[in-house]
């Protein structure tokens, strides 16, 4: 009696805690990193990475790494929308629809629909390094008080002659 009075407790909050803990969400099959190309209207190509990844609540959100837009692996905490039939969506932010075909992933990206090929693997771009560049030159006029219509020169003032004007045009 006394035992089923300590194991029917400890056995209903075990019970529990199993059915009611959260389960993991099935990985899509589209997390994981994508290396690709967007191509505009005048046929520019630019290097384009997506990695998709579920957070701690298993929404499926995104890192963008676009370098030709100074984006180096940028989470973007935007849920992507998948339909189960390897349809997928980022709207209404970036607008970008994907289709996942095997190993590639096609779509359009943003208003403009620029055309999105992506393969899945590799690595992102790091960011480079910023370059450094010498201190800029002393400034050349600085406020001698407080008002700022006093400007005052570092340079020698040149003097401007005054005297008699002529409204004759001559060379002399």
């Amino acid at each position: 009696m006394l035992l089923r009075r300590i194991l029917c407790p400890a056995l209903s909050l075990w019970l529990a805690a199993t059915l009611w803990a959260e389960t993991p969400a099935v990985p899509d099959p589209i997390e994981g990193v994508w290396l690709g190309t967007i191509t505009a209207p005048q046929d520019t190509v630019a290097d384009i990475g997506l990695e998709f990844f579920r957070t701690k609540r298993s929404t499926l959100v995104f890192r963008l790494n676009f370098p030709d837009m100074f984006t180096y692996a940028v989470t973007f905490m935007i849920p992507v929308e998948a339909d189960g039939h390897g349809h997928y969506a980022i709207t209404p932010a970036f607008n970008t629809k994907l289709q996942l075909e095997g190993d590639q992933l096609r779509g359009t990206f943003g208003l403009a629909e620029l055309l999105l090929t992506l393969k899945r693997g590799g690595a992102f771009l790091p960011k480079p390094v910023a370059p450094h560049h010498p201190a800029a030159p002393a400034p050349l006029w600085k406020f001698a008080s407080a008002t700022a219509a006093t400007l005052s020169s570092p340079r020698p003032a040149t003097s401007i002659p005054r005297g008699p004007r002529s409204r004759s045009p001559s060379l002399s």
